[in-house]
């Protein structure tokens, strides 16, 4: 039965010891008499300690089985934490991508040796909801010796589950497929969009942004090179030149040039070649100069 150590034995500072088998150790210090510490166990050889608030357990911490905190916020390093899980620390070490990151969380899966352990994953879960629950992940899957790779997954439906993107080692990224990104970006499906007046753009060789493509405000598509250089239009299944545009306006196709600035268009060498109802026309008051030999 129970004991009134209060009456029999009185206690300033020191330690008591003893044993007590099979029994449980309940503590009610300046509670009114309720129960809020116990020191039990819940199998052979298998500690437990439990913390009550009022006569509800809120937290439980077992040495062989689930342990839980459901008191409030838990801070380690931190004394006021303002989150359900509140990681503290102070390092002024300055970040060096080149180098291993002083982490202020690890998630480990320690599965997997030398030359094993490829698709094995540590991931961290992120759940909305108590039903028909929203699912996301942040995934490390090994992919070999000392590398691995970055991957988001997610729930898309009530037993489905697909991958949204990933970061390769070599800092490939792939969105929307599966398979291993092969280019700097991959996109699998779907279109690239951009905002009205926004830009796609490149760098020239002395590392300067240039515009390549836009949609202006007027909704026209402009398309090109805004640094110091012609634009080139590729074809044929290879890199082979097939029309130029000058910085001066002047258009090459093939053995064409036609010049949008001077008076003159010309034909540097070749033949231009008309087919059966073809026809030339110009507008305005000039005058045409042609001439056509018939073969």
């Amino acid at each position: 039965g129970l004991v009134d150590l209060s009456s029999k034995l009185s206690l300033s500072g020191g330690t008591m010891t003893g044993n007590l088998t099979g029994k449980a150790v309940t503590l009610a210090p300046d509670t009114a008499g309720k129960l809020t510490i116990r020191l039990t166990t819940n199998a052979a050889n298998d500690g437990r300690i439990l913390l009550r608030s009022d006569t509800t357990d809120k937290v439980d911490i077992q040495a062989n089985g689930a342990s839980y905190f459901n008191g409030g916020n838990v801070g380690i390093g931190e004394p006021s934490p303002a989150a359900p899980l509140h990681v503290e620390h102070s390092s002024g070490t300055a970040y060096n991508g080149a180098a291993e990151i002083l982490e202020s969380l690890i998630v480990s899966n320690k599965a997997g040796t030398d030359d094993s352990g490829v698709n094995n994953v540590a991931s961290i879960g992120l759940h909305v909801a108590d039903g028909a629950t929203s699912q996301g992940f942040i995934n490390y899957v090994r992919t070999g010796n000392n590398t691995g790779k970055f991957t988001f997954t997610q729930r898309t439906a009530a037993s489905t589950y697909a991958e949204a993107m990933q970061i390769t080692n070599d800092g490939k990224v792939g969105i929307g497929s599966t398979n291993t990104p092969s280019n700097t970006l991959d996109i699998g499906s779907g279109n690239l969009m951009l905002a009205n007046q926004s830009e796609l753009r490149s760098r020239d060789s002395s590392g300067n942004e240039k515009t390549i493509v836009r949609v202006n405000s007027s909704n026209q598509l402009e398309y090109g090179w805004s640094g110091a250089g012609d634009v080139k239009f590729m074809g044929g299944g290879s890199y082979t030149e097939r029309m130029r545009v000058d910085t001066d306006g002047t258009v090459q196709i093939g053995n064409i040039r036609m010049n949008a600035v001077s008076s003159n268009s010309q034909i540097e060498a070749g033949n231009v070649h008309f087919k059966v109802g073809a026809g030339i026309w110009m507008s305005g008051s000039s005058s045409l100069d042609l001439q056509l030999q018939v073969p």
